[in-house]
């Protein structure tokens, strides 16, 4: 600034000789800004610069000038994930997703046989870009058998930050004849039913970090402390035309702590199985497929005895209008639902009808055989199929 001559009129000048030949420096009389630019490396200057004004008057300023190197340590972000081959039942297309700063992707496919035997197969991964931003490669994978399969991708930046990516499955191939398989971690083990459906089709176990924000109950008293996030999500999927109910079996290591549940993963909350002890003292729960469970502590006791072969579920309870009811069984079946009042007499019942194995729904409008509204009152009602699977629950009329 000066009192006696606008800005514009003024001039500034630089030694240029003191200046490093990797920066650059400009000015713009306009906006009396000085630009000094890097060329993205060290270097050091001493700048002597000077104000002439109209009147010859002249101040000197000095700018020492250093340019150090930022160094790059954050990785890229990215993340794997997996979709079923929408052609192929017995393929799956792996995705890798990551940032725009991830410069290279080098994926490294592992078939693990057996606790003694490692193989390593190379995927062919091929890039596709969609959104701003965000990178992507897919690579579809045939799985000729069943098996543990683990996926490492490591993404790289130009400062050769690295993230690593890890992505563990369980294949099983569907058999007729049922069967069980175990999760990466061998702790979870999962036994289907007999399916009347055709063969070779894909069920997927696979494991993932438990997130911070996900809150499990306190345990028993005396127990030991649990760290956030200390577990593991695993999602269970398949690519059969229908969701199938199969039975999850969680080796824990302190078979005497019972206050331990199976819980579903709805986003950030946990909604609770019914959690069974079997004599060997290991928990187990029924579940459908295309769900995601973890396990963890319980504020209350998992049910001693057997798993029961089916769950019968009725809503609301007491009901006025409309009861809602939803079982679940294994495999499919043919059968009847019966409602009996207070003094087991039957007031209603359908005729013999196909069940599917997974959901089957059924509402009662609190009528009777004779199409007359049945009065306010306990009933019981009954599920039986011809495979030897009976339900019943009770439940209260209001009217």
């Amino acid at each position: 600034s000066d009192r006696d001559t606008p800005l514009a009129n003024l001039t500034l000048s630089f030694d240029q000789a003191s200046v490093d030949s990797r920066i650059t420096v400009s000015y713009d009389p306009v906006t009396t800004e000085l630009v000094i630019q890097s060329s993205g490396a060290p270097s050091s200057s001493f700048l002597t610069l000077w104000a002439d004004d109209d009147q010859g008057n002249r101040t000197t300023y000095s700018l020492e000038v250093t340019v150090n190197l930022a160094y790059d340590i954050t990785p890229p972000d990215g993340e794997i994930t997996y979709f079923f081959h929408p052609i192929f039942a017995d393929r799956i297309t792996y995705v890798v997703v990551a940032d725009s700063t991830a410069s290279r992707f080098k994926p490294t496919y592992v078939k693990r046989i057996n606790a003694t035997t490692v193989r390593d197969e190379p995927l062919a991964f091929v890039q596709r870009d969609s959104l701003p931003g965000l990178q992507t490669w897919v690579a579809a994978k045939k799985f000729p058998a069943g098996g543990v399969y683990e996926l490492t991708a490591n993404l790289l930046d130009y400062s050769n930050n690295i993230l690593s990516l890890f992505l563990k499955l369980t294949l099983a191939l569907s058999k007729s004849s049922g069967d069980t398989f175990n999760s990466p971690d061998q702790r979870l083990t999962v036994s289907y039913p007999p399916l009347s459906i055709e063969n070779d089709k894909l069920i997927v176990l696979a494991e993932m970090p438990e997130p911070d924000d996900l809150s499990l109950p306190a345990r028993s008293p005396g127990a030991k402390d649990r760290e956030p996030g200390s577990g593991t999500i695993y999602a269970l999927d398949t690519n059969l035309p229908k969701a199938i109910l199969v039975t999850l079996t969680y080796h824990q290591d302190q078979v005497s702590d019972a206050y331990y549940s199976f819980y579903e993963v709805e986003g950030s909350e946990l909604l609770k199985i019914e959690t069974y002890t079997s004599r060997a003292g290991q928990f187990q729960a029924d579940v459908l497929t295309g769900r995601d469970v973890i396990f963890g502590p319980s504020d209350s006791r998992a049910h001693d005895g057997p798993l029961p072969e089916g769950y019968l579920l009725s809503y609301p309870n007491p009901f006025n209008a409309t009861l809602q009811l939803r079982f679940m069984l294994r495999t499919d079946d043919t059968g009847k639902i019966v409602i009996y009042d207070i003094l087991g007499r039957e007031i209603f019942s359908t005729v013999k009808r196909p069940f599917s194995a997974g959901v089957n729904a059924f509402s009662w409008h609190g009528i009777n055989n004779q199409g007359q509204q049945a009065p306010t009152g306990l009933y019981f009602i009954r599920v039986q199929t011809d495979g030897g699977t009976v339900m019943t629950r009770k439940v209260t009329l209001l009217k």
